[in-house]
């Protein structure tokens, strides 16, 4: 497993399945966690979207407002200014 309060960054070329398997560990968070996934090319519907064709809880955990999608779909904005809302 991961250590409680780390951050964990999944790299890998396109389709091996980062956002699927990072989608599915923030579904399957305790009640009591809260999860975030801050993200540049999906939005959180087809995030939500994807996660349904596999029969994640993921819908289920946002409306319980225990998980956070945001996007930011802008590529031009600075990392600066992404990571202060970050």
């Amino acid at each position: 497993g991961l250590p409680s309060g780390s951050v964990t960054l999944l790299k890998g070329p396109a389709g091996v399945g980062k956002t699927l398997l990072g989608l599915a560990f923030l579904a399957a968070a305790r009640p009591d966690e809260r999860g975030l996934h801050f993200g540049f090319h999906e939005s959180p519907e087809r995030l939500l979207q994807k996660a349904t064709a596999v029969d994640s809880p993921l819908r289920a955990a946002v409306e319980e407002r225990r998980v956070e999608l945001l996007w930011h779909p802008d590529p031009e904005e600075l990392a600066d200014a992404h990571a202060e809302r970050l």
